[in-house]
């Protein structure tokens, strides 16, 4: 079923509702084929399989939302913006009510989400990933796994170690059981906790509701991070053209963990570029024989965990350089046509 919901400057941005047969990613005897979504997704030019293509993996909680700042720029240049949105965080919804239930939100879930949902569009090459926040890990997964995948941009990426937003490990299990066991007893304490948590972690009032603060939850307790560890060793040896966007003022991470999964990825510390509040450069990448061509990172000082809402025009720009760069890649060792 197709349906028009919202138009949005000179586009018509459409949402469907798609069936996606999880059928690898539950262990459940009760569901033997797995389960169903009908997936609200953006999709600038529908079946147009001869545009290049962004995909957009938001964060958790998140929504495609919180890409919007950019989306109309890119598809007026002739991009096609594909973004879908996970289960949990009210748009994507499972086809009977158990399904969305136990949808545990790990990584490994989210990435074969992403998989099934991009195989059922029709889309192999995707010319510009982009991952916001814990959306990254998915993202990194998919773009060391994705043989189709031609360039990357990370916004406010969450490291390769526990996310500074959510709580100690041992805690995280602990709530994480109860949520999902949805426990009437300690239920309110977690309503209350993670309506703390909304506020702050500075998200818009009407944006997240409480549960989709749990669901993120279920997220970093899903985070299995020898992977993402692994995930960044591969896009490395892929030298896939890469930009990871932080920002100095950003709560969740700790610039000490985001040197250390920079320097996973490729990212070297002299091919780091630095903007100051009014998006003035203050420091610029020289390419040299020591500094990667194909990665780097740009540090903000201003741009919070949302540095597409903050710093658009910047984002834009690197952006349409990876867009550009996809253009010429070959994964080392392959003869994959461009």
């Amino acid at each position: 079923m197709n349906k028009l919901i919202i138009q949005r400057s000179i586009l018509r941005i459409w949402t469907f509702s798609v069936q996606n047969q999880c059928k690898r990613t539950l262990n459940i005897k009760n569901f033997p084929n797995g389960v169903d979504f009908n997936v609200q997704y953006i999709d600038t030019s529908p079946g147009r399989l001869d545009l290049p293509v962004a995909l957009a993996i938001h964060g958790a909680p998140g929504t495609h939302k919180d890409f919007l700042p950019i989306v109309d720029q890119l598809a007026e240049r002739g991009y096609r913006v594909i973004i879908p949105n996970f289960p949990g965080y009210g748009l994507t919804t499972g086809h009977y009510d158990m399904d969305e239930q136990v949808f545990s939100h790990s990584v490994t879930e989210r990435l074969l989400f992403i998989a099934d949902f991009v195989a059922l569009l029709g889309v192999f090459k995707i010319d510009l990933v982009l991952g916001h926040g814990m959306g990254t890990h998915v993202a990194s997964g998919f773009c060391a796994r994705h043989p189709g995948v031609r360039s990357a941009l990370f916004l406010a990426p969450a490291p390769h170690e526990l996310h500074r937003g959510l709580p100690p490990s041992i805690m995280m299990r602990f709530f994480a059981r109860k949520w999902q066991a949805k426990s009437y007893i300690i239920k309110p304490f977690l309503w209350l906790m993670f309506t703390f948590m909304h506020a702050w972690l500075r998200y818009e009032p009407t944006s997240h509701r409480a549960k989709h603060i749990g669901n993120m939850v279920l997220s970093g307790n899903g985070t299995h991070y020898p992977d993402i560890i692994s995930f960044a060793l591969e896009m490395e040896i892929k030298q896939l053209p890469l930009v990871s966007i932080t920002s100095e003022d950003d709560l969740l991470v700790m610039q000490s963990q985001l040197t250390k999964y920079h320097d996973l990825l490729g990212i070297k510390a002299d091919a780091r570029e630095e903007y100051d509040k009014d998006g003035v450069c203050l420091k610029s990448v020289v390419p040299s024989e020591n500094t990667p061509h194909h990665a780097k990172s740009i540090l903000l000082q201003n741009g919070t965990s949302f540095p597409q809402k903050t710093y658009t025009d910047l984002v834009i720009k690197e952006a349409l350089e990876l867009l550009e760069k996809s253009k010429n890649y070959q994964p080392p060792n392959s003869n994959i046509d461009s």
